[in-house]
């Protein structure tokens, strides 16, 4: 993660995009996510859950994104990570359920940022 920062020196435009950036990656990359971990190939499932967290960190590295944007972006990109490498363990296991559930609040918190 990388330290909050102020956006004081950016434009309104310059935040603007950077949020509508971010959004836009994020709806992408959960979209993606939904659809391959819904699916019957693991190995699809996993691809775009490592690729959900790159493009969320990337988006979330913008230095005109909002802080708040940025931690959300960050949280759910962690847990993606989580959740691809818990995957293995099935979906009995405790710890695959936990990152299951910290995807969920994850994506619940950016939704409600980008008002989707």
């Amino acid at each position: 993660m990388r330290p909050a920062s102020s956006t004081s020196g950016y434009t309104s435009a310059q935040r603007t995009t950077a949020k509508t950036h971010l959004c836009e990656r994020y709806s992408l990359a959960a979209d993606a996510e939904h659809i391959e971990t819904n699916g019957s190939d693991a190995a699809l499932a996993r691809i775009s859950l490592v690729n959900g967290a790159n493009m969320l960190q990337s988006a979330a590295a913008d230095p005109a994104l909002d802080s708040a944007y940025s931690a959300a972006a960050d949280s759910l990109a962690q847990s993606y990570q989580t959740m691809a490498a818990a995957s293995s363990m099935g979906s009995d296991d405790p710890q695959y359920k936990a990152a299951l559930q910290s995807v969920i609040s994850q994506e619940s918190a950016l939704k409600t940022l980008c008002g989707q």
